[in-house]
């Protein structure tokens, strides 16, 4: 029963220490926090909170911030909201990397419509390079972006009060089969 407890407690502590990793993933003010790359105007922090990305296709605008203090092997979710800004390409044009590598790829949506994204991946080392693309696949496309987020990917609760259960039952039933096999040999 104390491995299930400890275990559960170090659970909840890990999730409450990692939180959304992003630096100002809502652009609240600003795109401090991030990276412009090939950046031209009109692109670039919205006054309503969004970023724009837009800017020659050719240059393959983008913006990249560096997340530190991953957990090997932990498995991480990356989320956030896309728009079209201009094009209309159904081309996969707008792409979120880690690592350089492409783990979505989403088409242009209807003008005016935010489509939420996701995906996982397990990390492999302590920080990690998360780029946002527009203009992929030979799209003519630019996109805003809002509301980005990497977080830990944390069992729920219940699933740890099943695994501490299933711990504490097989600690009882290795000791009572122990204190049996001892009976049996006096």
């Amino acid at each position: 029963m104390a491995l299930a407890t400890v275990m559960l407690l170090v659970s909840l502590e890990s999730a409450k220490a990692q939180g959304n990793l992003v630096v100002n993933g809502t652009f609240d003010a600003d795109a401090s926090g991030w990276t412009l790359i090939n950046i031209l105007p009109p692109g670039g922090y919205m006054y309503n909170g969004f970023f724009a990305i837009w800017g020659n296709p050719s240059d393959q605008p983008a913006i990249s911030q560096t997340i530190y203090g991953l957990e090997i092997g932990t498995t991480y979710t990356v989320s956030g909201d896309y728009a079209l800004a201009k094009g209309n390409n159904p081309i996969n044009g707008f792409g979120v990397a880690i690592d350089g590598n492409n783990l979505f790829t989403g088409s242009a949506p209807m003008s005016g419509l935010w489509v939420p994204f996701d995906f996982s991946f397990t990390a492999a080392s302590t920080s990690v390079d998360l780029t946002l693309n527009a203009y992929l696949n030979g799209s003519n496309s630019s996109f805003f972006v809002d509301n980005i987020s990497m977080v830990a990917v944390v069992p729920e609760p219940s699933s740890l009060c099943l695994l501490g259960l299933g711990a504490a039952g097989g600690l009882f039933f290795r000791h009572r089969k122990k204190k049996i096999g001892r009976r049996g040999n006096l």
